[in-house]
């Protein structure tokens, strides 16, 4: 009969926590237990041993007691696991203290008077009793690893679980009859000892590993010898083994109709894997690889980072033998070629891939003539890049910093073009902002480009677009509104400038761009990721189709393997790949002319009134966001920060941007009026940036007030051109106010020598685009960047949380939206304490 029925421990103790107590119980947690009247006392091993008191109570029912100091109500799991071993028959021992057994076998007194008689009849010696050696016999049944606990003891006998013989009468090695006696209390403790190797009970006397067997085997089984059980068995398994050899890999690739096949060969101690159970394994996300002799190898896990990266981005195909990559994805056979303990290729592949290694084997092309530009040497390198791109049919995205000159490369590229007498034109797709920056630049550098300004409501005038130019220009929206008319021409090179754009993969833009025909394309962009990795896959499936494999499998990875888990040797793999077809050089490194760049950050405090608002609206969507999480999960709440946020920004900056009624003023605009005085006392010229329109209009007012002119730019402005002039002027407006989405990209203002931004923007790179409005080529002056942040708010909040995650991947955590997608539920309430 139970001592404890199935129902009384499911009244007394939560479903899972059953659940996890039976768990421990079949794993031989409990390593003692005693009754003492209504009292069950056990002992259950955990990191330490936990001690249990279970008390029956005629009032009370039953209670609980147990050191791991549970206090969610009712029994924790070690109790539970004391109560089903106190059901199984002998299991509870009155009055035995299990921590330290006698040194005295387990008969009672007439059965010892009877065995000893028999024994003294047949001159048989009596060994004293001692201490049993367990010894595990490993077997294999189908996919299951099978081990048998056995005991032996004196180095003479041996004893199985299910042996009901308590002594056993054997010849010893001088010949005698000797009697060895068994103790079951000392075989029960060692069998309880086996759950801390991962085993859990299979059968009466046999166990099996709660884990993949062939981690066990190599993990929990020197373990098991290092404590003193013997190992039986272990090399007659097959399935079960896996072999401990570092792998070898023998690469070959073959270049055939501009396809790399690549023939893959892994062994360990000389037993190798097939290229399909290799791809079994990695797209399994398994460490062991079955071998042609049945057993497995492990794989390190840095080859099964990378395996994973590179397998995803290659197609699958009916030849088991090798891989068929394409020439776009040179950068994975190299992977693959320098991880290679041997490794084999072609004059083709070996050409390119020594090409692809640094600028200095790329053949060196002399700037096109009556090109009106001296290109400096990085300049005149990147338009070699575009060369080397062509001669191979490779898609590339040139990524240098704001102001290092993108449009004067791409404009010595066109121009060459031109003088090659291609037999159609170029296609050049650029924000509607930047179409008359385009159309200027051409007819100063290249004014032998006839060009098409392809826009506005008389563009339907042209009707043929390809015989017009040399070179078409029109916007992202005439693009995507004309796209049945564009889609039918055919291009020699298809250009994106602000390459962002088309970010978005599923967006109207994206998939208009991917229709266009063109031989060649070119993507240029100082911001190539701004706000995760599904930008870069929308990229190259822009500029190499296929590169990257598909969504689906880079997401898995790729995405997550980067932003999720931060591994780096998928990352490393990611950068390798695309490292061909992204270059990008910074200010730092190439544009050494340029006077120093200073940025520094001024903090202030809020006003009484301004705070007192700023603390309501703060407590009022932090109760919002805390029922919407409880209510509606954490996405809801996710919605609800950015609302908050807004609005707690807004009033940093100044509370009558979010509540036109408020009179009174604001810390940061009393702050920015005191350094705009000091700056322009002192003859300087500044740009501020903010995202709010209002606060900029504001600060417009009260400038007017103090007699200060100002130029403003914002979506709303129309004639951009003409407000960048005036300002440029010398003897026009000191400051000028410019919105930062309107004015992030596409200006040059470098009769500014300083920066002013109001409020932190989600995005470190589009600030600093900003700020490289002013810091660029042609700059002569130091330029000095101020960010004002107030001081207790969710503006220093944000800083340090961007400074906590920013190991993830550069600009990963940059807009609003994918943001609060990084954020945990802790953090979301943090910002708003």
């Amino acid at each position: 009969m139970a001592f404890y029925s199935e129902e009384e421990i499911s009244k007394y103790a939560f479903p899972a926590v059953v659940e996890e107590g039976r768990r421990w119980y079949q794993k031989q947690k409990v390593i003692s237990s005693s009754l003492l009247g209504d009292n069950l006392i056990a002992s259950v091993r955990d990191e330490a041993t936990q001690k249990v008191v279970i008390s029956r109570d005629s009032e009370a029912g039953m209670r609980f007691e147990c050191s791991c100091g549970f206090d969610m109500g009712g029994a924790c799991k070690h109790a539970v696991a004391a109560m089903f071993s106190a059901n199984e028959s002998n299991a509870v021992q009155v009055g035995i203290n299990w921590d330290n057994l006698p040194p005295a076998d387990d008969t009672d007194d007439d059965e010892r008077a009877e065995s000893e008689q028999r024994t003294s009849d047949l001159n048989v010696g009596e060994l004293p009793l001692s201490k049993p050696v367990g010894r595990l016999y490993l077997t294999e049944s189908e996919s299951m690893l099978l081990v048998e606990l056995r005991f032996h003891y004196n180095g003479l006998a041996e004893f199985s679980r299910t042996d009901s013989n308590q002594s056993r009468i054997v010849l010893s090695e001088s010949g005698k009859l000797v009697k060895v006696t068994r103790s079951r209390a000392r075989e029960t403790v060692l069998t309880a000892k086996l759950a801390s190797y991962n085993l859990v009970r299979y059968q009466a006397a046999t166990f099996t590993p709660d884990c993949d067997p062939r981690i066990w085997t190599l993990q929990e089984l020197p373990r098991l010898a290092r404590d003193g059980f013997e190992i039986y068995g272990q090399e007659k398994l097959i399935s079960s083994n896996a072999r401990k050899s570092t792998p070898k890999l023998n690469v070959v690739v073959t270049t055939k109709e501009g396809v790399f096949e690549c023939a893959l060969t892994v062994k360990f101690d000389g037993i190798s894997a097939t290229l399909a159970s290799l791809l079994q394994a990695v797209r399994e996300g398994s460490r062991f690889v079955l071998l042609s002799d049945g057993s497995s190898g492990m794989l390190p896990q840095s080859w099964l980072d990378k395996f994973s990266a590179l397998f995803s981005a290659i197609n699958e195909t009916e030849n088991k033998d090798r891989l068929l990559i394409k020439s776009s994805q040179i950068a994975l056979v190299d992977m693959l070629f320098s991880m290679a303990d041997k490794s084999e290729g072609d004059c083709d592949f070996l050409s390119k891939r020594e090409r692809l290694k640094d600028f200095k084997n790329i053949k060196e092309e002399p700037a096109p003539e009556s090109f009106n530009c001296t290109m400096r040497d990085y300049q005149l390198a990147g338009y070699q890049w575009f060369m080397f791109l062509k001669h191979y049919g490779f898609g590339g995205c040139l990524a240098d910093d704001m102001g290092l000159g993108k449009t004067v490369q791409t404009i010595a590229l066109l121009l060459r073009e031109k003088q090659s007498k291609q037999s159609c034109p170029s296609l050049v797709v650029v924000p509607t902002s930047l179409l008359f920056n385009w159309i200027n630049e051409i007819q100063k550098f290249a004014p032998a480009i006839r060009t098409l300004l392809y826009h506005g409501p008389k563009r339907h005038n042209y009707k043929d677009l390809t015989a017009m130019a040399d070179v078409v220009i029109t916007s992202y929206g005439t693009m995507v509104r004309d796209l049945n008319q564009v889609m039918t021409k055919k291009f020699n090179y298809l250009i994106l400038d602000e390459a962002q754009a088309i970010k978005n993969p599923t967006s109207q833009v994206s998939r208009a761009i991917r229709q266009i025909k063109a031989k060649h394309k070119l993507a240029l962009s100082g911001t190539p990721i701004e706000n995760n990795l599904s930008e870069l896959w929308s990229l190259f499936t822009f500029l190499n189709p296929g590169m990257l494999g598909s969504f689906r499998s880079f997401a898995k990875n790729f995405i997550k393997p980067i932003m999720k888990d931060l591994n780096e040797n998928t990352t490393a793999v990611l950068r390798q790949m695309i490292h061909p077809f992204i270059l990008r050089r910074t200010k730092e490194q190439v544009a050494k002319e340029l006077p120093p760049k200073s940025e520094v950050i001024l903090y202030t405090e809020m006003l009484p009134e301004q705070k007192m608002l700023y603390d309501i609206t703060r407590d009022t969507y932090r109760g919002k966001i805390i029922d919407s999480i409880e209510n509606s999960g954490i996405e809801r709440g996710r919605f609800e920060m950015l609302e908050g946020l807004m609005r707690l920004r807004q009033i940093c900056c100044h509370p009558s941007i979010m509540n036109k009624s408020f009179s009174e003023e604001s810390g940061k605009f009393n702050l920015l009026e005191e350094v705009l005085s000091d700056i322009v006392s002192g003859g300087h010229r500044v740009l501020i940036f903010s995202q709010f329109v209002k606060a900029l209009e504001l600060i417009r007012v009260r400038l007017a007030q103090q007699g200060i002119s100002t130029e403003l730019l914002t979506g709303q402005t129309r004639n951009r051109e003409k407000v960048v002039d005036r300002f440029q002027n010398r003897n026009s407006a000191p400051v000028f106010l410019i919105s930062l989405k309107a004015g992030g990209t596409g200006l040059n203002l470098t009769n500014a020598d300083y920066v002013v931004h109001l409020d932190p923007w989600w995005n470190p790179s589009a600030e600093n685009q900003a700020s490289d409005r002013a810091y660029r080529i042609g700059q002569t002056k130091p330029v000095f960047v101020y960010k004002i942040i107030t001081k207790d708010s969710v503006e220093e909040r944000v800083l340090e949380l961007q400074n906590q995650k920013k190991e993830l991947v550069n600009s990963i955590i940059t807009t609003e939206s994918s943001f609060a997608k990084n954020l945990s539920k802790e953090d979301i309430i943090g910002l708003f304490s």
